[in-house]
């Protein structure tokens, strides 16, 4: 009995819809934000990568929460989204379920994705699954969008992206940074404009 419930509850730990690990920046950090820089996190697992990145927005929490729900919209400025829309969820008794679907083109290879998300803006995050409908070197990937006012200057929000790849095979750390350096600060510094161009228009 102690095994399987040891067991159950190792499986609930992994389970993607739940909240956020807490954020601690450092002294270094905050001045990198603060002047306007990016800041990324990067990790390596035996199966895939983890990585965060995080940055500074002129506008408020509303605003940050209306770039990154514009699923549809995704295609207009992320790069190598050939096409993305919102779908209806199984989970739809639950006002906070939201889905869409993105497809990814690299060098003439197209991939297909479904993630679910779990928005909790009240608390100040949505938590997502993104799996491939499809062939994919991507088993799986999961994590958080946050949004929250910056303390120092409340016409500032501190928008944060935080990532874990799950590979469906092998591959070289090497490669995982190379990714992570690629993606993880685009998804932020794009957001980031997209919330200046709504602002500007």
């Amino acid at each position: 009995m102690k095994l399987l419930s040891f067991l159950a509850g190792a499986a609930h730990a992994q389970e993607w819809d739940q909240a956020p690990p807490e954020l601690i920046l450092d002294a270094q950090e905050r001045a990198s934000l603060e002047s306007g820089e990016m800041v990324v996190r990067q990790g390596h697992e035996e199966r895939g990568s983890v990585g965060t990145a995080m940055a500074l927005v002129d506008g408020t929490v509303e605003e940050s929460w209306a770039a990154i729900l514009d699923f549809d919209n995704y295609v207009r400025f992320l790069p190598y989204i050939t096409a993305s829309w919102t779908e209806s969820t199984e989970r739809g008794a639950q006002d906070n379920a939201l889905r869409w679907g993105v497809e990814l083109t690299t060098k003439g290879v197209v991939t297909r994705y479904r993630v679910d998300c779990l928005l909790h803006s009240e608390q100040g995050y949505m938590a997502w699954e993104m799996r491939p409908t499809g062939y994919s070197p991507l088993a799986a990937s999961h994590g958080w969008w946050r949004v929250e006012s910056w303390a120092d200057d409340p016409s500032k929000t501190l928008m944060v992206y935080q990532v874990r790849v799950e590979t469906a095979w092998w591959l070289p750390e090497r490669v995982h940074r190379l990714a992570a350096d690629q993606g993880l600060g685009t998804m932020v510094s794009q957001m980031r404009r997209q919330v200046a161009f709504r602002r500007e228009g």
